[in-house]
């Protein structure tokens, strides 16, 4: 009797051990589908079908873009102007991952990701009639203002200036 019970511990385990293995196949087979067929992946900013001219060009009618514009376009230079819209930014920064790319009017009242932030910051630096270049990092967008004195890197809520020759404008 002692000998079968040892057996049946034996056949326990056994069975534990495939049952395990088994269970981890099956999910490393699942997630790899999951991630082959591209469900619950999130959408590069260059995957997104958007014109990010026209978004900037509605954009810039919007009274909000009026608003801020008329607010910063005062400051003394344009790192200045620049920190002033980002300011706006963070005093009314609301993050929620979206697929698509949202207008300035829908990123504080919706909430967004850095691919709206960066097309934000892109619409006021043209209204102010700066230069931008925006960039796609692995899983983040920025948006880099660049004017004569300087430049400004800025994503969804932080960011700086950087003045050439270690000077004010």
């Amino acid at each position: 009797m002692k000998k079968k019970f040892k057996n049946k511990k034996a056949f326990l385990l056994v069975a534990l051990i495939f049952s395990a293995l088994f269970i981890l196949i099956l999910s490393f087979v699942a997630g790899y589908s999951i991630n082959k067929l591209g469900l619950f992946e999130k959408k590069k900013f260059n995957e997104v079908n958007v014109n990010i001219n026209e978004i900037i060009e509605y954009n810039e009618n919007l009274p909000i873009a009026q608003q801020i514009f008329n607010n910063c376009s005062k400051e003394v230079n344009a790192s200045a102007q620049i920190l002033c819209v980002k300011r706006w930014a963070v005093e009314n920064y609301n993050y929620a991952y979206r697929d698509e790319v949202y207008s300035i009017d829908d990123i504080f009242e919706k909430g967004a990701d850095c691919k709206s932030y960066a097309i934000y910051y892109a619409t006021l630096a043209k209204m102010l009639g700066y230069d931008y270049a925006i960039f796609q990092l692995k899983d983040h967008v920025m948006i880099v203002v660049y004017y004569e004195g300087g430049y400004c890197v800025l994503d969804q809520d932080i960011g700086g200036c950087i003045h050439y020759g270690g000077g004010k404008e």
